[in-house]
């Protein structure tokens, strides 16, 4: 009896060893990827609760107002961004600090009220017939404050009538939200903003692009010699 060859035994083929470096330049580009992401969400979140806030301010009747001199140093100082709410003339105390145009002058000062002056205030009250008060109404007289900055050795030479008066300072506005404030500082972030918005885009389609580049080579390249 003939004997029988043997059947050649099968050797599966080995696989094919990834790419040198493929996986982790893979690995930086989805790791930047997502740095990006999360920088843009928390961008985006934080341009939106500034600009929410800053309206919201503006809604309940406050304005800002920069700072444009070094004469309330050290508690203003130049640059700094203020937020003044309107307050009636006999409203405002020697010692506040208040906000107001001159002529002369583009921008709003601000200073302390050292002296005010102003002719005697009139009170109404009306009486029912038995004498009991029903209302009581105050007319009162046009002030004229006299002003200082807190760095100065002297008073302001020109009072401030009282519809020069634009408010009194509450507080002094944090960044990022004085951004905001002022015409050049809101130009200048809108531009920022859209820069980097756009950078992340186009960061974003080059990376896009990448991806379905690699992905016509490895449906055309044999095995063994695709990358990841």
């Amino acid at each position: 009896m003939e004997a029988m060859p043997e059947a050649a035994a099968r050797v599966p083929d080995a696989p094919a060893a990834p790419a040198r470096g493929g996986g982790a330049v893979s690995g930086r580009r989805r790791g930047i990827g997502l740095v990006g992401d999360v920088a843009l969400v928390i961008g985006a979140v934080l341009l939106v609760s500034a600009a929410l806030l800053y309206g919201g301010l503006q809604l309940l009747g406050y304005r800002f107002y920069e700072v444009s001199s070094d004469s309330m140093a050290p508690e203003l100082n130049r640059g700094d961004v203020v937020t003044a709410h309107r307050v009636d003339g006999h409203d405002v105390k020697v010692g506040d600090v208040i906000v107001f145009r001159r002529e002369g002058f583009s921008d709003p000062i601000v200073h302390r009220v050292v002296r005010i002056k102003s002719d005697p205030d009139i009170q109404s009250i009306l009486k029912d017939k038995d004498g009991k008060v029903i209302r009581t109404e105050w007319a009162y007289a046009p002030r004229t404050f006299w002003t200082q900055g807190d760095a100065n050795n002297t008073e302001d030479q020109q009072p401030v009538d009282e519809s020069a008066l634009l408010g009194e300072e509450r507080f002094t506005v944090p960044w990022p939200l004085n951004l905001l404030a002022t015409s050049v500082d809101r130009t200048l972030l809108i531009i920022v903003g859209v820069t980097a918005i756009a950078a992340y885009v186009a960061w974003e389609l080059l990376d896009m692009s990448r991806g379905l580049a690699r992905r016509r080579r490895n449906k055309t390249a044999p095995p063994g010699e695709q990358r990841s």
